[in-house]
C-alpha cells in the first residue's frame, strides 16, 4: 500500500492490505491486528482522539472502533476517486470538500475553495 496512518499518538500504523486493514504497533513492528473488509480502502484515517479509523472507499465511509476493530458504521457519502482527502477535523470528517457529523452522518457543511487551503 501507498496510504498509510499514525494514530494520534504515534503507537498504531494502519494501512491497507489487500482487501483488510492491517493495524502495526510501531514500537515492536508487529501486526497488533487485522480489520476484515469485503473491499479495500483507498484512504484512512484515525480520528484525533485514536477510538476510530474511518476508511474510504467510493460513495462510503466506514467507522470502525479501535479497540476490538469492528464496524460501528457507515456514511453514504457521492465522493468516487480514491485519491480523496480524508481528514479528521474535531470529532468531524473531511471528505474531499465536505465535513460531516460522523454521530449522526449529516454532511455539515462545503468548503468552497482551493483543495490545498482545506488542510488549514
Amino acid at each position: 500500500s501507498l496510504h498509510a496512518a499514525l494514530s494520534p499518538a504515534g503507537e498504531l500504523m494502519a494501512l491497507p492490505a489487500g482487501t483488510s486493514i492491517a493495524v502495526i504497533d510501531t514500537l515492536s513492528a508487529k501486526v497488533v491486528g487485522l480489520i476484515a473488509r469485503e473491499t479495500k480502502a483507498s484512504q484512512i484515517s484515525f480520528s484525533q482522539d485514536g477510538s476510530l479509523l474511518a476508511a474510504f472507499e467510493p460513495f462510503e465511509i466506514a467507522l470502525y472502533n479501535m479497540s476490538d476493530g469492528t464496524l460501528t458504521r457507515t456514511l453514504d457519502v457521492p465522493e468516487h476517486r480514491e485519491d480523496t482527502l480524508l481528514n479528521w477535523v474535531g470529532k468531524h470528517l473531511l471528505v474531499g470538500s465536505v465535513v460531516y457529523d460522523v454521530d449522526r452522518g449529516l454532511p455539515l457543511w462545503t468548503y468552497e475553495g482551493e483543495p490545498t487551503s482545506r488542510s488549514t
